[in-house]
């Protein structure tokens, strides 16, 4: 029962010091979006949590055409700091594949909304992301990232940061 009251205090003090953060919602995001006119597959390779791990994690998202998904936020880190955090190493690799619903010639992904798709390997970019001219468009390139105030964050605080796969992105193995 003492420790009731004391759970209260602790609680009040959060809200009011300088550690708690009433804008939750208000979160930095990294975001691809799809300005093709093909479903695409999004895919990221991430080896760096376990370079001797014979199978790397993969992250999947299908993007309907001009379609877009948050693939990463944080309450903290932002822009570069939360894409090197979360699959900036030399290690990880992004990679773009069309949705072709062939099952013979389409590996076949299940996304993270639970969506079945055979697609085929269209793009490949690999890590570390790094500060390449603009005219390379790259997943790794800083260049090739769009930076916003997330329309979310009434404070104008959160950055939203956007890479786009375009159609000449879809032509470079085809």
């Amino acid at each position: 029962m003492a420790s009731l009251p004391l759970l209260l205090l602790f609680n009040m003090m959060m809200m009011f010091s300088s550690c708690w953060d009433p804008d939750n919602e208000s979160i930095h995001q990294l975001r691809i979006a799809n300005n093709t006119d093909d479903t695409i597959v999004f895919a990221l390779v991430v080896r760096h949590l376990c370079p001797s791990c014979e199978v790397a994690a993969e992250d999947t998202w299908g993007l309907a055409p001009t379609g877009n998904i948050h693939i990463a936020t944080d309450v903290k880190l932002s822009g570069f700091d939360l894409l090197n955090n979360y699959c900036g190493s030399y290690l990880d690799t992004a990679i773009v594949y069309k949705v072709t619903n062939d099952s013979l010639t389409g590996k076949k992904f299940y996304t993270a909304s639970g969506e079945c798709y055979y697609a085929s390997p269209l793009v490949r970019w690999g890590g570390p992301l790094l500060d390449l001219p603009d005219s390379i468009h790259s997943f790794y390139n800083e260049n090739s990232w769009f930076f916003e105030k997330n329309p979310n964050d009434n404070k104008g605080k959160k950055i939203m940061a956007t890479f786009t796969v375009r159609p000449e992105d879809l032509k470079e193995i085809e």
